[in-house]
């Protein structure tokens, strides 16, 4: 059973921005994508760039809040969109994911304040953005 939506963007398309409320993740299949900080002026005030294999969006997500960072993409990109609702009804139904961590942020746990100095990574040592 298929969860995401395949989706290839051009350069500065704005994947989600920063303030608004969290509708789902984004799997960078290539392509970049910038996870920035924003501050007014236009300018961002923290940056990193998500390549290939990066999921962006996550912990916002999960806890069903807003994204605390805006996603563009730095050039054409291959992604893949999960959406909200498939994500969590995935965390329920798969214990393999669903852990107490992927339990309590969709309790409504804040992931800002718990996490900070555990945050998760996968096989490769990559960490959602």
């Amino acid at each position: 059973m298929a969860i995401a939506d395949l989706v290839r963007e051009p350069k500065g398309f704005v994947l989600f921005r920063q303030s608004e409320p969290a509708f789902g993740i984004f799997l960078v299949r290539s392509g970049s994508v910038s996870v920035r900080l924003d501050v007014k002026q236009g300018k961002p005030m923290w940056e990193r760039i998500a390549r290939s294999d990066s999921i962006v969006g996550l912990p916002a997500t999960l806890a069903g809040s807003r994204y605390s960072l805006t996603a563009v993409t730095l050039e054409e990109s291959e992604l893949a969109f999960v959406n909200r609702k498939a994500l969590i009804d995935l965390v329920k139904s798969d214990s393999d994911i669903g852990d107490e961590r992927g339990q309590w942020l969709i309790a409504g746990g804040s992931h800002e304040n718990s996490f900070s100095n555990s945050r998760s990574s996968d096989e490769n040592g990559r960490q959602p953005i």
